[in-house]
């Protein structure tokens, strides 16, 4: 019976694309992401990409970077912190920039979002990528449904049973979703939400310290409309139903809640240290 719901869930909702042309014919496997990377851990810090990085004392920098770590996309890049993992998800045409970056942190795994990255259509930046022993490819599951109770109801099974027959993190609006998935079935106690905004603030490397070539090809990178919503609204665009519908997802209003709720049901303690970050509001 389990077997029958999962399969046709994961068959319907799933993406199991390989791209093995574009890889010319090399063996090609997905990185199980949500086994322990350090099983004695009881603490993870999930790092956004908020100005707030900037503001880090030395202090909460070294206690960071001894915990395991998630680093959200370019966080991962950040001179300070460094984060162990980093989940890589981004548009076709970023991946040039995360090229260019990835040569100064050859220490950290980053995780590319193969569903993503297969629209590329330079292949060989990706070939070249996949090359590198410190870069692995990751497959999600978005449960995309028409109503948000359907979805709940299925990252709640997949959270509690689900995972343990398909090693994939969800994934449906934001990174943010994938990160926090992960810490629950990884079931570590604490979880630390760092530079993690969400109050229309900008970016860390919007910066003087990366204003230059290719951090300035990356702040050119958000749309007139995205950032018109953000300053207006002091929110971020993933926490809009209206840019959420655009993907056909939800929007991190409508999932992240559900998942603070069971987190707070397993005792999970969840910690943001930046009082102006807009992830408070999801913890009263």
């Amino acid at each position: 019976m389990i077997r029958k719901f999962l399969t046709a869930q994961y068959s319907r909702y799933g993406y199991y694309h390989f791209l093995r042309e574009s890889l010319k014919q090399k063996k090609f496997e997905y990185s199980d992401i949500v086994s322990p990377k350090n099983k004695n851990a009881e603490e993870i810090v999930i790092v956004g990409s908020g100005e707030s990085l900037n503001d880090l004392s030395q202090e909460e920098i070294i206690k960071y970077g001894e915990m395991d770590s998630i680093g959200i996309n370019f966080s991962g890049f950040h001179k300070s912190l460094k984060c162990k993992e980093c989940l890589i998800e981004l548009k076709p045409d970023s991946y040039s920039l995360f090229a260019k970056l990835i040569i100064n942190n050859p220490g950290q795994k980053m995780y590319i979002n193969h569903f993503m990255a297969k629209n590329l259509k330079d292949q060989d930046i990706l070939i070249d990528l996949y090359s590198k022993k410190n870069i692995f490819s990751f497959d999600v599951v978005r449960f995309r449904s028409s109503s948000i109770s359907t979805f709940r109801r299925l990252m709640s099974f997949h959270l509690r049973i689900g995972h343990f027959f398909v090693r994939k993190p969800i994934h449906n609006g934001a990174s943010l979703v994938m990160a926090l998935t992960i810490a629950a079935i990884r079931k570590y106690k604490r979880i630390h939400i760092v530079g993690v905004d969400l109050n229309g603030s900008n970016y860390f490397y919007e910066n003087g310290d990366y204003l230059g070539h290719p951090w300035e090809e990356l702040c050119s990178r958000r749309t007139p409309e995205v950032i018109s919503f953000e300053k207006n609204n002091k929110k971020h665009a993933t926490q809009s139903s209206k840019f959420a519908q655009q993907w056909q997802e939800f929007s991190i209003d409508e999932t992240v809640p559900f998942i603070i709720d069971y987190l707070k049901n397993c005792d999970v303690q969840i910690v943001v240290p930046n009082p102006a970050s807009g992830f408070n509001a999801y913890l009263k």
